[in-house]
């Protein structure tokens, strides 16, 4: 069974407030021993506040997998149960070609400990944070056909009324295919602990959230003052922040201060951008980042006005076009 590690600085996550439940999904209780006659799992590939990724052999389909392993505690309260419980409903609920996919998944409990293997596709691109920082910077041009699979994912998730919440290039997993509209990797969204299923009331209107959670790179202004919010919104925020990070492989905003300077610079609308970047932004990608990046909700731009903004409507159409059709495929081929 895997060792418990450290959580790597950077890719930390936080909640303030949780619920609870009984029961994490629908998983199975195995023993380690039948885990393992069907999964030899291998090397390390992955690490961070969302648990350890590893390479793994699917004994059944003689496939290589990846295999996500969590340490979820003793009680079934842990908040680490529901965060499971979260990304497997959401799993299971949003199939989707720039959606990671899952395979099987497992409880195994031992001296008392409950740990959840998650056996899903193998991103052998690792994830788009780390393959920039190896590869180096894209043009304005590549940038919007990563972005566009993003937002192609995103906006299938917000569809069946769930926000992601947790949206950064390190969750954002890359599949090798040549057919992509970056002519490289698919995109594949990853790791749903955080997410959360939108309600509306009687006239149609979000319901706002309590829970306040993320990574604080990412979080928008109004979740840093704990402030009821529209978890639609506080993804858009998250988009914005992560097309910048694709950009120029840094943020907008300057985290090294305290937290109350940070919102403060966000309200005042203070950043600018990287002199690392490739080339001086274009006009429309400069208008459409102000617009993600606006610090009050209301006025902040909606993904669906994201999705036809002239900046990255051609390469959003493209990455659509083409998941109908892996959809298709993959129907015609089960």
């Amino acid at each position: 069974m895997p060792p418990k590690r450290k959580k790597k600085i950077g890719t930390k996550r936080k909640t303030y407030k949780t619920k609870t439940r009984s029961k994490s999904a629908n998983a199975k209780v195995k023993s380690k021993s039948e885990v393992t006659r069907f999964f030899k799992i291998g090397k390390e590939i992955d690490e961070g506040g969302y648990g350890t990724i590893f390479i793994a052999n699917d004994n059944r389909k003689k496939m290589k997998v990846a295999c996500k392993w969590m340490d979820l505690g003793t009680c079934t309260n842990d908040p680490r149960m529901l965060d499971t419980h979260n990304e497997l409903t959401v799993l299971e609920q949003v199939r989707h070609p720039y959606i990671i996919k899952v395979l099987c998944h497992f409880i195994v409990q031992a001296d008392g400990i409950n740990n959840m293997y998650i056996f899903m596709e193998l991103a052998g691109g690792g994830n788009l944070y780390k393959y920039l920082q190896k590869q180096g910077l894209p043009n304005e041009e590549l940038s919007g056909k990563y972005f566009a699979q993003i937002l192609c994912g995103i906006n299938h998730m917000h569809g069946y009324g769930i926000a992601h919440r947790d949206i950064k290039l390190q969750n954002v997993l890359l599949v090798e295919n040549a057919r992509s509209i970056s002519g490289d990797f698919l995109m594949r969204v990853s790791d749903f602990g955080l997410s959360t299923t939108v309600k509306k009331d009687t006239y149609g209107n979000v319901q706002l959230n309590s829970t306040i959670c993320g990574t604080p790179l990412f979080m928008a202004p109004e979740l840093i003052d704990r402030k009821p919010y529209d978890a639609y919104q506080v993804d858009v925020w998250a988009l914005g922040i992560s097309l910048y990070l694709i950009l120029t492989l840094d943020v907008p905003f300057n985290f090294r201060q305290n937290l109350p300077n940070v919102v403060n610079d966000m309200k005042a609308k203070k950043w600018e951008w990287s002199d690392q970047m490739l080339s001086k932004p274009s006009p429309l990608l400069d208008s459409l980042m102000k617009s993600m990046l606006e610090p009050e909700p209301s006025q902040r731009i909606r993904l669906e006005d994201i999705i036809n903004h002239k900046w990255i409507s051609s390469y959003y159409q493209a990455a659509h076009a083409l998941s109908d059709q892996l959809k298709a495929e993959e129907y015609m081929n089960k």
